[in-house]
Parts: C-alpha cells; sequence; structure tokens
C-alpha cells in the first residue's frame, strides 16, 4: 500500500512507538478494551465510508486519543491490515474450520470461496479498502497461509475425490480469485450466483472423469 502515506503527527507515532516497544506481550484489559474500540470504529468507517478518513478522526469515533490510537497502530497501513484480517477471521475462518471438517471437499472449497467473495463486497467502500490492503506484503503473507493454504488443501482433497480437474493446484487459485473478484464487485453480484457457474468451469471436473485422470 505504498502510495498511502502515513498520517499527519508521524513524530507522535515515534515517541509512542518508542515508549512501548515492538514486544507482543498481552496487552491490560483495559488496553484492549481501547484497541478493540479503535478497531471496531475502523471496521465501521471502511465499510461506510473507505480508506482515506484522518485517523485523528476513526479516533475521535472510538472516544480515545489520538495518542492512543498511535499507541496501537503506528500508521494508516497497520489500521487497515489489522482490521480485513480481524475480518478475515470472522467471517471467512469459520467456514475454513467446517470445509475442512466436510466429508465433501469440492463443496467446502466452493463455501470457502463463496465466504472470502462476499466478505470482499460488503459494500463498496470496503473493496476499496481490500484493494488497497492486498497490495500489502504483511496481508499477502496471511491470505497465503490463512487462505491458500487450507484452499489449497481442500483442492486437493476434491482432485483426490474426483471432483475437481488434476491439472490444477494451489498457485492456480489465486489467480482464479482475481478473475472471480472481477465478476463479483458487489454483494448483489454475490447473491446472483454466477461466480458458481465460472468457478466450476474453471476448477470442476466433468462428471466422467476418474480421479487421477488429466
Amino acid at each position: 500500500m505504498h502510495e498511502i502515506k502515513a498520517e499527519v503527527n508521524s513524530q507522535l507515532a515515534a515517541s509512542v512507538v518508542a515508549m512501548t516497544g515492538s514486544d507482543s506481550r498481552p496487552l491490560r484489559a483495559d488496553a484492549q478494551r481501547n484497541r478493540d474500540r479503535i478497531m471496531e470504529a475502523a471496521r465501521r468507517v471502511l465499510t461506510e465510508q473507505g480508506p482515506h478518513l484522518p485517523l485523528e478522526e476513526i479516533a475521535r469515533l472510538a472516544e480515545v486519543s489520538p495518542a492512543t490510537l498511535y499507541r496501537h497502530f503506528a500508521n494508516r497501513e497497520e489500521l487497515l491490515i489489522a482490521v480485513v484480517e480481524r475480518r478475515f477471521v470472522d467471517e471467512v475462518e469459520p467456514v475454513i474450520a467446517t470445509a475442512l471438517a466436510s466429508t465433501d471437499p469440492w463443496a467446502g472449497l466452493v463455501e470457502v470461496i463463496g465466504a472470502t467473495l462476499s466478505s470482499g463486497t460488503i459494500s463498496p467502500a470496503w473493496r476499496e479498502t481490500i484493494s488497497l490492503v492486498r497490495e500489502d506484503a504483511v496481508a499477502r503473507e496471511f491470505a497465503r497461509e490463512q487462505f491458500l493454504a487450507p484452499a489449497g488443501e481442500l483442492l486437493g482433497r476434491a482432485q483426490a475425490a474426483g471432483a475437481a480437474r488434476p491439472d490444477v493446484d494451489a498457485a492456480d487459485l489465486t489467480p482464479i480469485m482475481r478473475m472471480l473478484r472481477a465478476l463479483v464487485t458487489t454483494h448483489a453480484d454475490f447473491e446472483g450466483g454466477a461466480w458458481r457457474r465460472y468457478l466450476a468451469l474453471m476448477l470442476h471436473a466433468p462428471a466422467d472423469t476418474p480421479a487421477g485422470v488429466g
């Protein structure tokens, strides 16, 4: 997210980081409450208005001081990534867990991809936020570990069951998701369900294709 500059008051952010250090010890209860309030306020703003509201305004909406916000998030990029990751954990990870426990890996893979698309199309403002966050290396690593790894496992299981084409692998899921996101730009697009047809055209094995046959 290189084109988004850190918010004003960078000296304040730097001084707060210097005071708090860089360790990852558990937060005190009051500090955790403040962090949760900041993230909830940011989530509302990012969903309704997009990623460009001043951080000081997010602090005001969270009813904390700018210094408190900067104590938790040194810049805009850190806050956006944290909020996007939290929404993924809340909305997509439970679907992934259910899919991995299912005996139907193809249906599970479709549900995981669907949950990811749905979570990214809640509003135009949120879609803009997602687009910006995807450029960040930390966010890409999170996506690899939390989405591509389990989705790749489901794909492998579906291939073993003869339900998915044998000539694709987990690396193909990234461009496939890009294509589906281009198709699903609003929540109405998602609800329309055309993405399911195109996903099947790209990944689903013909009914008469035995497992392991390319």
